[in-house]
């Protein structure tokens, strides 16, 4: 509301989306991913402390980048995740 006379009407009233749909860098990321975290790597890491299971590398890249941040934390219920 505070700027809406400064925005094209296409960008006021667009639906809401995820950073990778609205940043538009697509499928960049998973590309990256894909390239940079092995096969064997997935398997092994795709289950994390608390039960969850990861469901490409793209997550597990995220994870890792959250983990080197933030520690290994087994209580992970305050983070929230894309429902399928």
């Amino acid at each position: 509301k505070a700027i809406e006379k400064e925005l094209p009407e296409k960008v006021l009233n667009r639906p809401k989306a995820k950073f990778w749909e609205g940043g538009g860098i697509g499928e960049i990321l998973a590309e990256y991913a894909s390239k940079h975290i092995s096969d064997h790597d997935f398997k092994e890491e795709k289950e994390l402390p608390n039960g969850w299971v990861l469901n490409s590398k793209e997550e597990l890249m995220y994870y890792r980048i959250f983990r080197e941040h933030f520690g290994e934390q087994v209580n992970l219920d305050w983070m929230g995740r894309t429902k399928k």
